[in-house]
């Protein structure tokens, strides 16, 4: 039980702190940099927001998805049927969600990127 909890909620801590630290760094430059330097960083900034897209997100999702995979035996022994059927059609419903929210998230990064490369 702890292991796919201790995987769920690290992929997810991990992946906010990365979002966050993303969002400091380009705050910080936005501040000390002029509009030129600034566009420039701007380049820099979302080739390695695609690096993170392409490969840390999916690994961070596949881990999450993995732990409440780890999770679903548990669940079933401990729960009433009814309740675990909730448990499990909510959650891929949930995953489902928050894989269409990423993709929508890489394709406007990933637009931003052309319109800066114009």
């Amino acid at each position: 039980f702890s292991f796919g909890l201790v995987l769920m909620i690290s992929s997810l801590t991990f992946r906010v702190l990365l979002e966050i630290l993303s969002m400091y760094r380009k705050e910080r430059h936005l501040i000390t940099l002029d509009g030129t330097a600034f566009q420039d960083y701007l380049k820099r900034h979302h080739k390695k927001r695609q690096w993170i897209n392409y490969y840390i997100t999916p690994i961070c999702f596949g881990i999450y998805c993995y732990g409440f995979i780890k999770l679903l035996p548990f669940f079933e022994k401990e729960f009433s049927k009814g309740f675990y059927y909730y448990l499990l059609i909510s959650g891929f419903v949930s995953i489902t969600f928050i894989a269409w929210v990423i993709v929508r998230s890489i394709i406007r990064e990933h637009r931003n990127l052309k319109e800066l490369n114009t």
